[in-house]
């Protein structure tokens, strides 16, 4: 039976309400959108991981006019009272690279040799001016640098190597690690009468949206309770619904991986019977707030940290119990020496490395070569470059290659027998 206006309590005025509701893009693009920096200090305010997504990164990566400087820098172990990111360090890093790079910038014209000498005083000015932010749990600082066209900086709650490079595109192969293996995560907090919508990213949240919507109260007109029932039923549905309609928005909107709810049990049991087949597809969990730990934002970043280090458990362990049956059809191979030389000849479909494994070894960047001993390359005959750390190399060439990598952090000791490192490879011809 057809429910008319009498019985459901709907007005002209409230059905608008709840059009409108659906077609209002709402915060999340408005958020998005800002005018590009042309300095780091415009850039230095506004750092926040939860804004940079991969789509910003695939924007960014292109071969600039000028010079672009990319730099990646841990702060001391031992902070000082005022902590800053030690400008040693900064200071050995330029001196290595403009030393590599030697040929290369002599052989720029005189405006972009110029233009680099300035970003370069930028940079240094810029870490000279900015402390490490003591209400985070700051690592490493990301500066990316090319004139007025590229000004991008911010703060990571994970340490990275110390790099400073100088070429015509940024170097952004950390970034995009940090991006595939962080998820980026919805985190929606709803109740009976209003829902906020924050991303989860690298350890932090931002608040992108809030909705608030009517929901009469039960005591509303008691003597007529059965009525006063279906009105608040009524107009609670409508506000679920209107809740699931806007997280699978702000999902396509903010590029997010995965979804947590968080809310009363109730009201997250009716609103999981309304998601949408998209965010269906992506829940990863769901937790009852405390009422009095729920007001800090670091409660929710742990709630939410905590069912991703669950998530990702299980998918390691889902992933590594795959090995047996690879070596068993001779498809694995194992240990820094016999993975390298898979690389080489690019016959690695998979890659496992568990955190920390690393020892020094040797590189040649142009075509993709690494090995455990110096030597010259076998393709240009160059000499091979010393690196800190082999395995990074690794990962950032099967990286480029499209080699389907997992570093492994919560099962390493699975990959103890394999040496810490481990490659499925194609079939052999």
């Amino acid at each position: 039976m057809v429910s008319t206006r009498e019985d459901i309590w709907d007005t002209v005025e409230e059905r608008e309400r709840q059009i409108e509701l659906l077609m209002q893009p709402g915060g999340a693009r408005r958020l998005s959108q800002r005018q590009r920096p042309t300095s780091l200090q415009d850039e230095g305010a506004r750092q926040d991981p939860c804004s940079f997504t991969t789509r910003d990164l695939r924007e960014m990566v292109r071969v600039y006019d000028t010079p672009v400087v990319s730099l990646y820098l841990n702060p001391a172990p031992k902070h000082p009272p005022a902590p800053r990111y030690p400008m040693t360090v900064f200071h050995s890093l330029r001196h290595q690279e403009l030393e590599a790079r030697r040929e290369w910038v002599e052989s720029l014209g005189h405006d972009a040799r110029v233009l680099l000498r300035n970003d370069l005083e930028a940079v240094e000015r810029f870490l000279e001016e900015y402390a490490v932010p003591a209400e985070t749990e700051a690592r490493c600082l990301v500066v990316l640098k090319s004139g007025v066209e590229l000004n991008r900086a911010m703060t990571l709650p994970v340490r990275t190597r110390d790099r400073l490079t100088i070429d015509l595109d940024p170097y952004v192969v950390p970034l995009e690690q940090m991006l595939e293996r962080e998820r980026r995560v919805l985190v929606v907090e709803v109740s009976h009468e209003d829902a906020r919508f924050r991303v989860h990213c690298l350890g932090r949240q931002e608040e992108i949206d809030h909705c608030r919507s009517f929901v009469p109260s039960v005591t509303v007109d008691r003597s007529r309770p059965g009525k006063v029932q279906r009105h608040r039923m009524t107009h609670f549905q409508w506000h679920l619904r209107g809740v699931a309609q806007a997280t699978s928005r702000l999902l396509r909107e903010r590029q997010c991986d995965a979804v947590v709810l968080a809310g009363d049990e109730t009201v997250l049991g009716t609103l999981e019977e309304l998601l949408p087949r998209d965010v269906e597809q992506r829940l990863i969990g769901s937790f009852h707030p405390d009422p009095d730990a729920a007001r800090t934002l670091a409660y929710w970043e742990r709630e939410v940290e905590e069912i991703l280090a669950r998530r990702r458990a299980e998918e390691e362990e889902e992933a590594l119990s795959a090995l047996p049956d690879a070596e068993a059809q001779g498809l694995l191979v194992s240990g820094p020496p016999a993975v390298l030389d898979a690389l080489n000849v690019f016959m690695v479909r998979r890659l496992f490395v568990a955190e920390g494994t690393d020892q020094p070894g040797w590189v040649c960047r142009e075509h993709h070569f690494v090995a455990l001993e110096g030597g010259r390359c076998p393709f240009c005959d160059r000499e091979l470059v010393p690196v800190d750390s082999v395995v990074d190399e690794l990962v950032e060439i099967a990286r480029l290659h499209g080699v389907e990598l997992m570093l492994v952090e919560r099962a390493g000791d699975r990959l103890a027998p394999y040496e810490g490192i481990a490659a499925v490879t194609y079939p052999h011809g």
